[in-house]
């Protein structure tokens, strides 16, 4: 499975990846999604499956991992998920506690903090940087909102 990487959102189909994250998410994506800046994107050329980063206190955030309902089970999710493993040494990440795939965050994270709002994951975080970066995470407006798509 071919799995891009790239520095911005930018170079790629706007339209195709909004359309991939709101139909993964069920949900309606804020229309400043594209505004925001992010630091590495890794893609499948044909918009099933994106892994978007952000940098939060020098450190790579992962703000959204999405793999298209009608592709998912065909390791594509694996693909990508190895692909920032390879990538990244350290990084965080953030999941609504009614995220189906808390599960798999947990196995493959190092630590997690759970509040009402949100689980918050890390991979070799030093200590000292957890709270300070969890806060900053936690506090980042949602990007992603109900809708009956």
């Amino acid at each position: 499975m071919k799995i891009l990487e790239t520095s911005s959102l930018d170079t790629l189909n706007a339209e195709k990846v909004r359309a991939l994250l709101e139909t993964s998410f069920k949900k309606k994506l804020s229309d400043d999604y594209f505004s925001q800046s992010f630091s590495t994107v890794f893609y499948e050329p044909d918009y099933k499956a994106i892994a978007i980063f952000q940098t939060i206190n020098n450190i790579p955030y992962l703000d959204k991992f999405a793999v298209s309902k009608e592709h998912e089970g065909a390791g594509l999710g694996k693909a990508l998920w190895k692909q920032i493993l390879q990538k990244f040494h350290v990084f965080v990440w953030r999941a609504t506690p009614g995220n189906p795939f808390n599960r798999f965050y947990l196995k493959e994270s190092h630590g997690c903090l759970k509040y009402s709002d949100w689980h918050i994951y890390w991979r070799n975080l030093d200590e000292s940087d957890i709270l300070p970066v969890a806060q900053v995470v936690r506090a980042k407006p949602k990007t992603l909102y109900e809708t009956t798509l």
